[in-house]
């Protein structure tokens, strides 16, 4: 769609402007929504507004879920949390606007890959503190994000070159308070993120699934590796219910024996030897790069003490040799 144009989304055709909204172009589309980059014309801010598929909005179900969404991001303020502005109507079209972000963290890995470099590993570590700390604040309101993969983490550049890591789409997001079961809390997320429980028991998930689906996230980044792609879906399933992931230590050997551990507690395939809290998770990942950072430390310290004692043992030996010359 030529920026700055109507375009269609699905066989409607979707005007130039939205509400107070002037709609420029597509930057993502799912089954159940289209998300477009906005100027908010009374403000001149950019934004993005995601747009209810049009053969979604007459039914009451999805229009609620949808709503519920915005509703959801209002109340879980954070700066790892995408920001909504509005929830509205307007041309018989349902609307959220949010924060425009940049790449997703799915877009990144890409280029990575592409470019066969792998991830540091402080870096990832620092990118699922980041996630962590957007999913302890969903948990604490006892919500569960059900969908938690690289495609729904966007990326902030913010002033000063720091990039911020956003978790996004909370349309699926089930509150585990709740106690009736409908056919939207079936198995619902993206399958190579889903923990198994997740998979095999879909009612009775809680925050510790999320927690799986970020230890997915997490060895992606460090692996270089889309683990599952192109299983068919029986096998996909067989493998999450059943079978460990490759070792990590198969594609990189420069791991900390921390964040290994991080990795295999976070990938449990049992809920009860997994991390059971995001802060769980935080204080993991804390430590882990407080132990690399002493590492770093030292090491240039061993090299310069060891360098020091060759060169004394070889001033040495050359002030013993020369005495031994000159003894009669």
């Amino acid at each position: 769609m030529p920026e700055g144009c109507g375009g269609r989304q699905g066989d409607i055709e979707m005007p130039d402007r939205l509400g107070s909204y002037i709609l420029l172009n597509p930057i993502a589309k799912g089954g159940m929504a289209t998300v477009y980059r906005a100027v908010h014309e009374p403000s001149g801010r950019e934004v993005a507004i995601k747009i209810l598929a049009p053969s979604l909005a007459a039914d009451v179900e999805y229009i609620s879920r949808f709503l519920r969404e915005a509703k959801t991001l209002m109340d879980l303020r954070h700066p790892n949390i995408v920001q909504v502005f509005e929830a509205n109507a307007a041309q018989g079209q349902y609307f959220i606007s949010m924060e425009l972000l940049g790449e997703t963290l799915s877009d990144a890995m890409a280029k990575l890959r592409a470019s066969k470099q792998l991830m540091p590993q402080a870096k990832a570590l620092l990118i699922a503190r980041q996630i962590a700390s957007a999913l302890g604040v969903a948990h604490e309101k006892a919500l569960v994000h059900r969908d938690v993969k690289p495609s729904n983490v966007l990326v902030a550049h913010d002033p000063g070159g720091r990039m911020r890591y956003v978790l996004s789409d909370f349309g699926v997001v089930k509150d585990s308070g709740a106690t009736r079961l409908t056919h939207t809390e079936m198995t619902i997320g993206t399958p190579a993120y889903m923990s198994p429980e997740q998979l095999l028991t879909p009612g009775k998930i809680d925050r510790r699934s999320d927690l799986y689906s970020l230890g997915m996230i997490l060895y992606e980044m460090l692996s270089g590796k889309s683990v599952y792609e192109g299983m068919t879906p029986v096998a996909l399933m067989y493998h999450i219910a059943h079978e460990p992931l490759p070792p990590i230590a198969r594609f990189r050997s420069d791991l900390t024996q921390a964040t290994r551990e991080i990795l295999d507690t976070l990938l449990s395939k049992k809920v009860e030897t997994r991390y059971q809290s995001a802060k769980d998770v935080i204080d993991a990942i804390d430590r882990a790069l407080e132990q690399k950072e002493k590492r770093s430390r030292i090491l240039p310290l061993l090299l310069v003490t060891g360098a020091t004692l060759l060169c004394c043992a070889g001033f040495l030996a050359v002030y013993l040799g020369a005495q031994s010359i000159g003894d009669p």
